[in-house]
């Protein structure tokens, strides 16, 4: 669980340096920034409830097939990730949109 929950606040350090280098609106919409606290709020949720064993600590013997906390933890992260491809496939569309695409012949 604390592997899932450091990736869940990895995003914390870029988020913050775009923010302060570009500003709150461009972070929330060119930025992704909501998707990517999307990720990090099911990461952490995943996390939290595998290590707190959320929902079989409150019902004994009723999740014992369906709804346990590592089922609901693999959902999450497997949601998480997807949640994760859309930012950033979004970030490469406006990175490519910009001037006609990357302009940087060094990398090529």
């Amino acid at each position: 669980a604390g592997v899932f929950l450091g990736l869940g606040l990895s995003g914390i350090v870029p988020t913050l340096h775009f923010t302060i280098a570009e500003g709150f609106v461009k972070a929330t919409t060119v930025g992704q920034m909501g998707w990517f606290f999307l990720m990090a709020a099911m990461y952490i949720t995943g996390a939290g409830l595998y290590a707190a064993r959320i929902p079989e600590r409150f019902f004994p013997g009723k999740c014992d097939i369906w709804f346990q906390s590592h089922q609901l933890f693999h959902v999450l992260v497997v949601v998480a990730a997807f949640v994760h491809f859309h930012g950033v496939s979004n970030l490469q569309e406006f990175r490519y949109g910009l001037e006609g695409g990357c302009t940087d012949d060094s990398l090529l």
